[in-house]
């Protein structure tokens, strides 16, 4: 009776230390590895889940500015996600205090005026 407790006890932990180690497969950081910029908002989404949280949608000059936010509740990790017309323009670790509202820098061109 003692060996059949001890062996379920053994699985027991074999089958948490298992399910606990899984965890960070599949925890938010390395699914944020995988983000490329001017991917659609479904695409992030379709990757990182629909648990977010929608902190605002603006009108810019440039387009509609889009912002969300991915929480891991297990190691306390937190992203910002930001698309412009629905593409994916920036991602950051934390949360904003306060939303910068992007700014378009003209590009020099490289010919001889």
């Amino acid at each position: 009776m003692k060996r059949i407790l001890l062996n379920k006890f053994f699985l027991f932990i074999l089958f948490c230390t298992v399910a606990l180690c899984s965890c960070g497969v599949w925890s938010l950081d390395s699914k944020v590895k995988q983000l490329r910029l001017g991917m659609s908002k479904q695409e992030v989404v379709n990757v990182l889940g629909t648990s977010y949280t929608h902190l605002e949608a603006i009108a810019v000059p440039e387009g509609d500015l889009e912002t969300i936010a991915y929480s891991d509740n297990l190691y306390g990790n937190s992203y910002t996600i930001r698309f412009l017309n629905d593409k994916l323009v920036e991602w950051f670790a934390g949360t904003p205090n306060r939303t910068p509202v992007p700014v378009v820098v003209p590009v020099p061109h490289s010919g001889h005026n």
